[in-house]
């Protein structure tokens, strides 16, 4: 029995360079996958704007993110550091253009918001900048009522009847849009402890948002009845 153990003792002894040397191999090509994969980043990263795929590069830059972090204070890439930066504020800006609640749906909305904000995109900044967007997207909508339905326009003969039935329909999807804004707002900016600062800006936004509806709503009431 002493002997089988000694021969086993002898044979891991003996397995443990050879151990050593894998452990170093494996080690070695983690290295050399992390030096390549930052070398590569910024190639890859202007490859995907080029195609348009904005969302591909910043998942693609996030994966990487922490790469770059490692070696942050090593002069020999700063030069990709500062460049990749300079591509990802740029596919940040291509990134709000998908911010448009009436283009895309709550859930492609709150995705793209939280990316950006894995990017770097100060929180409480970016509910405000959210808003202006959701505001333009309501503006727009008040605007046609405003066109359609308040300023007298010879191309549109159209009973009363019908005139209040588009309003109302166009009221419903400016409601809709609103409703959406609110949902991705506490879906992605809220879902935290509700701070009383982002909760406020919200319940301000609403109000202020509900008040021009109904401000075109009794004028056209006014007008006609």
């Amino acid at each position: 029995m002493s002997c089988v153990k000694n021969t086993s003792s002898q044979i891991l002894k003996n397995l443990q360079p050879a151990k050593d040397k894998r452990s170093k191999l494996i080690k070695s090509k983690e290295s050399v996958d992390k030096f390549t994969s930052i070398i590569n980043l910024v190639p890859k990263l202007k490859e995907y704007v080029e195609d348009g795929n904005f969302l591909t590069a910043a998942q693609h830059y996030l994966r990487n993110k922490y790469l770059l972090e490692q070696y942050q204070h090593s002069q020999s890439f700063k030069g990709i550091m500062e460049e990749s930066k300079d591509i990802i504020w740029y596919i940040q800006g291509k990134l709000k253009n998908r911010l448009d609640c009436l283009l895309y749906n709550s859930e492609e909305i709150s995705a793209t918001l939280n990316l950006i904000l894995e990017l770097g995109e100060v929180k409480e900044d970016f509910l405000h900048e959210f808003l202006l967007i959701s505001k333009d997207n309501l503006n727009q909508i008040l605007l046609k009522i405003k066109d359609n339905y308040l300023i007298e326009n010879d191309d549109i003969e159209a009973s009363v009847d019908y005139k209040i039935f588009g309003c109302s329909d166009l009221s419903c999807k400016y409601l809709d849009i609103l409703s959406k804004t609110i949902n991705i707002v506490r879906r992605v900016f809220l879902r935290e402890e509700v701070s009383f600062c982002g909760s406020s800006v919200l319940t301000n936004f609403v109000t202020t948002i509900l008040a021009r509806l109904f401000t075109r709503l009794v004028l056209i009431i006014w007008k006609y009845f």
